[in-house]
C-alpha cells in the first residue's frame, strides 16, 4: 500500500487539462487494476453506483452512492474496485488557477487540513449539488448549439462550485469517518444540534434494538418495533445529549433516533 511518505516522483501523472476545467460522467466495468498516480489539477468525483474503494495519501476509504471525493493537486490516490459491476460517476477537473482566480479552493483546503478527502452531505444537500451537476452536464452537451452555451455551462460549473464548497464549510460531521458509516447518520447529528435544549423520549425497546446493532451488526428490521407501545418511554435531557456526543457512544444515540424514525 503506498504510505504518505512516498515520494511522488514514484508515481505516474496521469490525466492533463488545458481548459479551466473538464466534466465527465462515466459508467463503466472497470476489469483492470488502477495504479496509484497524481494530477497536477484538482478532482471532485461523485460516486452514484459501484462497490468502489479510494485510497488517497494514505488513507482508504470505503465508498457509497453520493459520497464526494476530494482529490488534491499532487496528491497520489487510486480507486479500487472490488466487483465487475458498474461503476457510476461523475468527475471534474479543475484547474488551479481557474479556483483560485475564483477563490474556490475552501472545500480542497479543509479536506487537508483535516486529512480527510471524502465528505458525505445529508441526502438533501448532495440531491441539490447532484441536480446542479446533471444541469451542467447537459447544458455542456448542447453548449455548441445553444446562444452563449459555453459561457452558460462555465456559469453552472462555477455555481456547483459555489454551493459545493459552501456545504464543505459549513460541513464537519461529514468529513469525519463517523459518517461513513450511515448517511442518516448527518440528519440526525443536525437534528440532535438543533434540538439541544429539548428532551428527546427514546423507547427502551429502541434502546435494546439499538445495543444489539453495535454488539453484533444485525439487520433492522421494522417489525422490530411491533410492541414498542408496551414499553416505558426514557428521556435524554440536554445534559445527556451533550455527553453522548462528546463520547464514544454517540453512535448509540444516533441509532435510537434513527430507529425512532422509522
Amino acid at each position: 500500500m503506498m504510505k504518505k511518505t512516498d515520494s511522488i516522483t514514484e508515481y505516474e501523472q496521469r490525466g492533463y487539462l488545458d481548459s479551466d476545467f473538464k466534466y465527465f460522467h462515466i459508467s463503466d466495468k472497470v476489469t483492470s487494476d488502477i495504479d496509484f498516480h497524481y494530477h497536477d489539477f484538482y478532482k471532485i468525483i461523485l460516486i452514484l453506483k459501484g462497490n468502489v474503494r479510494y485510497l488517497i495519501e494514505g488513507r482508504e476509504y470505503e465508498l457509497l452512492p453520493f459520497d464526494f471525493v476530494l482529490v488534491n493537486r499532487f496528491d497520489i490516490h487510486k480507486p479500487v474496485v472490488e466487483s465487475k459491476d458498474d461503476y457510476d460517476r461523475i468527475i471534474l477537473y479543475l484547474k488551479p488557477e481557474f479556483l483560485e482566480k475564483l477563490g474556490l479552493l475552501d472545500a480542497f483546503v479543509k479536506a487537508k487540513e483535516l486529512e480527510s478527502y471524502v465528505v458525505r452531505f445529508n441526502s438533501g444537500t448532495s440531491a441539490h449539488i447532484y441536480d446542479m451537476l446533471l444541469k451542467a452536464q447537459e447544458d455542456i452537451r448542447i453548449k455548441d448549439t445553444e446562444y452563449a452555451g459555453e459561457l452558460t455551462a462555465k456559469i453552472d460549473i462555477i455555481q456547483t462550485l459555489i454551493e459545493f464548497n459552501k456545504a464543505c464549510i459549513s460541513e464537519d460531521f461529514g468529513f469525519r469517518p463517523e459518517a461513513r458509516f450511515n448517511r442518516k447518520v448527518i440528519e440526525i447529528i443536525e437534528y440532535i444540534n438543533e434540538n439541544l435544549q429539548k428532551d428527546l423520549h427514546l423507547n427502551l425497546l429502541l434502546l435494546q434494538i439499538a445495543l444489539e446493532l453495535l454488539h453484533h451488526q444485525l439487520t433492522f428490521q421494522p417489525s422490530c418495533l411491533v410492541r414498542r407501545a408496551h414499553f416505558p418511554g426514557i428521556v435524554l435531557n440536554t445534559a445527556d445529549i451533550q455527553r453522548l456526543i462528546r463520547s464514544d457512544h454517540i453512535d448509540l444515540l444516533l441509532l435510537l433516533k434513527l430507529l425512532d424514525q422509522l
